[in-house]
């Protein structure tokens, strides 16, 4: 496993949980922390290793632009459904804010592909 990959998990993880935390904290821990974690542990892989093998990288803006939307769908998904807030829009601002987080952070600290 590439040391890249394994940096942007580890900026993913460390951006995105408490931005997770902080809109549905509300929820308790014991829901919040573990959806966040499995939110994570199940799309950063997809994105980084399935993605490419069924979307071409190429151009680069259409396959940001698919990944990080099916990211952020599927995260809010997991956070409805593991955490289910109330109100419900909160998953899916958690979710936007926590993958527009982690993903300007990317851009801020991990060099750029190609």
């Amino acid at each position: 496993m590439a040391i890249s990959y394994i940096w942007a998990l580890i900026i993913t993880v460390v951006v995105e949980v408490p931005v997770v935390w902080l809109l549905l904290r509300r929820q308790g821990w014991p829901r919040v922390l573990p959806a966040a974690l499995v939110a994570n542990g199940l799309t950063h892989p997809a994105l980084h290793f399935l993605l490419p093998r069924v979307l071409s990288p190429h151009p680069l803006a259409r396959f940001v632009i698919v990944g990080e939307l099916s990211v952020f769908v599927v995260e809010a998904a997991i956070l409805l459904a593991w955490v289910r807030p109330r109100p419900w829009p909160l998953a899916i601002a958690a979710s936007a804010a926590a993958n527009a987080s982690s993903f300007a952070m990317g851009l801020l600290v991990l060099p750029a592909p190609g």
